[in-house]
């Protein structure tokens, strides 16, 4: 059992295993966080798309980017960036949708969702 998480300490875990690809394990402790008050925003759901990221997991990735809109939170440009990552290293490299669909939200592509469009080292 993993335990009953709040604040700071959730957080450094949730973000870890995010940056490691854990996403059952992330997921998990923001349920956990979201239990006890922690709300969900842009950055959590950017963490847990970042994870997808990193195994290629494009249906996940965008389960999540719908949920996010449902949930209120608002994608961002980094939001988009680890999606096109996703889709690049599932070798999907169609990700003109991605980028129209963040520029009909006003959203510009900043250096970083260039280069990983291209498939470009970040």
């Amino acid at each position: 059992m993993m335990g009953n998480r709040n604040g700071l300490q959730g957080l450094e875990e949730f973000h870890a295993r995010c940056k490691s690809g854990d996403l059952r394990g992330a997921k998990q402790i923001l349920h956990e966080l979201n239990q006890n008050g922690v709300k969900s925003d842009v950055r959590s759901y950017n963490g847990l798309i970042n994870a997808c990221a990193k195994s290629g997991n494009v249906a996940a990735a965008e389960r999540l980017l719908q949920e996010m809109g449902k949930m209120g939170s608002e994608p961002d440009v980094v939001t988009f960036s680890s999606l096109i990552d996703a889709y690049t290293k599932a070798e999907q490299p169609d990700v003109k949708p991605i980028l129209e669909f963040m520029n009909a939200r006003g959203l510009k592509p900043d250096e970083v969702t260039m280069k990983l469009a291209f498939g470009l080292p970040v």
